[in-house]
């Protein structure tokens, strides 16, 4: 299975963590149709159908997951995700089927802040919290 990830697995440290998978191949992507927003109260972002027109969500897609990963994945998302079917753009590849993990549209107001996410902003602001919260230390 394919994955798009656009978040905190970006990092390459929780990517490895989480998944289990440092030796698979990934490639740059951005998901046009999806804005990126943190979730409210938290660090770490969610995505929901965007504006037309809008930026497209950056992020990676990781090809050739196994059942193994996928179920330690979906244990790290939260239970209000939806893992769903995306059309992402990969570099050199154009577009591939991949799973993302995504806020459901009836859910999105209640679950995400008007406040945008990036990784730029995570890893200066919030990446040393979110990491001793997630490992410890």
């Amino acid at each position: 299975m394919n994955l798009f990830v656009y978040g905190t697995l970006l990092i390459p440290e929780i990517w490895r963590r989480i998944s289990g998978a440092d030796s698979l191949e990934s490639r740059a992507a951005t998901l046009e149709g999806y804005e990126v927003r943190r979730v409210a109260g938290e660090a770490f972002p969610g995505i929901v159908v965007g504006e037309a027109g809008g930026e497209p969500v950056a992020g990676r897609v990781f090809f050739g997951l196994g059942a193994a990963e996928m179920r330690l994945l979906d244990a790290y998302e939260d239970s209000f995700y939806e893992r769903i079917k995306v059309m992402p753009l990969v570099d050199g590849l154009g577009p591939v089927a991949a799973q993302a993990y995504v806020v459901p549209q009836d859910l999105a107001a209640s679950i995400l802040s008007a406040e945008p996410w990036s990784l730029a902003w995570f890893e200066r602001h919030a990446l040393a919290d979110f990491r001793a919260r997630l490992f410890g230390g």
